[in-house]
């Protein structure tokens, strides 16, 4: 409903206000810095490749607050293709659950992001650790009788920072 989208957006706006910008300069230097370490004067880059994984990088870090590594990869590749099927001509005009399809593709896709969004948030919580990333301000959102969000609620937030930063 409208009220809880607005709650949701109130309650996520911090890390993304203007006074916290500043303190974003420093890490986002260093991820640019230590993607383009590797770069050779007259070198061929994938340039597209490149700035994905920057901007991956940027994200895992600043928004979701995860560390680098083979999981982290794979969670941005799931995430990518999952964004890519569920814009997908064939998904939405041919949205049924059948071997080989676009559409059984994607939903094994969002299984397969939501256990992953799940584990995370369960090891987030566990650690209680205050971050100012947007996963952990999606952590400590509360619904209107004061209760902590569930991880059901959290998990389709937290796929929907990815689309937003892409």
């Amino acid at each position: 409903d409208d009220r809880h989208h607005r709650r949701m957006k109130h309650q996520l706006l911090p890390p993304f206000q203007k006074s916290n910008l500043a303190a974003y300069h420093q890490p986002i230097a260093g991820l640019v810095q230590k993607a383009t370490r590797p770069w050779r004067d007259g070198e061929r880059r994938d340039l597209h490749h490149d700035m994905h994984m920057l901007v991956w990088s940027i994200v895992r870090d600043l928004l979701y607050g995860l560390e680098e590594g083979a999981a982290s990869e794979e969670l941005y590749k799931r995430l990518e293709g999952w964004m890519f099927r569920r814009f997908s001509p064939w998904v939405t005009f041919l949205p049924l659950d059948w071997p080989f399809t676009e559409y059984r593709r994607l939903l094994r896709d969002a299984a397969w992001l939501e256990q992953q969004f799940s584990e995370i948030l369960r090891a987030r919580r566990a650690a209680g650790e205050t971050r100012r990333d947007a996963l952990s301000a999606l952590l400590r959102y509360t619904n209107e009788d004061g209760t902590p969000a569930t991880d059901e609620q959290l998990v389709g937030h937290a796929a929907t920072l990815f689309l937003v930063a892409y």
